[in-house]
């Protein structure tokens, strides 16, 4: 585990390991990042229904960040994407429609 934090503090120094994956983050401190921009996200599980909505994602490391603007000092939500595969939604009717999916928990598209 000790070289493994020491890989995450080289690779992503403005990220303590406290706050890699967690939702207490700004857009702002996720800066400089891999990859930031709109995409459309289908929410809704349980009682509130399932719609599209869009959200700012935010790249990095590891971690696919979202958020309702790029203003927000709080995410959303936070996809830790070693743990999920990544391939076309064939299923979803939308161009470039793509899911993050792992048998153990939800399917995010």
């Amino acid at each position: 585990l000790r070289g493994y934090q020491r890989i995450l503090q080289v690779s992503v120094p403005q990220l303590t390991l406290a706050t890699l994956g967690d939702t207490n983050v700004s857009c702002k401190s996720l800066y400089p990042n891999a990859c930031e921009g709109w995409l459309m996200k289908l929410g809704g599980s349980g009682l509130t229904p399932r719609n599209w909505r869009r959200r700012w994602f935010v790249l990095k490391g590891f971690c696919l960040y979202y958020f309702k603007t790029p203003q927000d000092t709080t995410a959303l939500g936070v996809i830790t994407l070693p743990s999920f595969n990544i391939a076309t939604a064939s299923e979803i009717k939308k161009k470039n429609a793509f899911k993050a999916y792992h048998k153990n928990t939800r399917t995010y598209y």
